[in-house]
């Protein structure tokens, strides 16, 4: 029993060890370690063809996704009082006010992407989104609009 114990345990230490290989494959000091880039869920083996980054609310799981809708997101933005008191002010989007300002109008989109969605019974509202047969999904940019000045 002591033999086995002994062997497990070189064995353990033996595999801790890198190779050279392996160490060569380190980034330098003062270099942080990259976790390897993950393709995003494309909505493979689903109806959809999506990027999850498009998703603005509700369901972004592909193969939950049963009644989506999509919207025109620039178009949603220009319509803030928010982005329009950028313009009008000439206030620079990098600037605090800018940022600060920016982030209200994506909340205002956000809540009137929601209010829609609830009221005409979609799963989700997406930036993009494209069924694989090619039929339509309906476009509620006027309706989001219209619900932007209410909230």
């Amino acid at each position: 029993m002591t033999v086995r114990l002994a062997t497990a345990t070189v064995v353990a230490v033996v595999l801790a060890v890198p190779s050279s290989a392996q160490r060569s494959a380190r980034p330098p000091a003062g270099q942080a370690l990259q976790e390897p880039a993950r393709a995003p869920d494309d909505g493979r083996g689903t109806p959809y063809v999506v990027d999850k980054s498009d998703n603005i609310c509700g369901i972004d799981e592909p193969r939950a996704i049963t009644n989506p809708a999509k919207v025109d997101y620039r178009a949603l933005l220009a319509a803030t009082p928010e982005v329009r008191r950028i313009k009008k002010r000439k206030i620079d989007r990098g600037s605090a006010q800018g940022t600060h300002l920016m982030a209200q109008a994506r909340r205002r989109v956000l809540a009137a992407c929601e209010t829609v969605s609830e009221a005409e019974g979609h799963s989700s509202v997406w930036k993009k989104i494209a069924r694989r047969d090619r039929r339509p999904i309906e476009d509620v940019t006027a309706k989001v609009k219209a619900a932007i000045n209410r909230v």
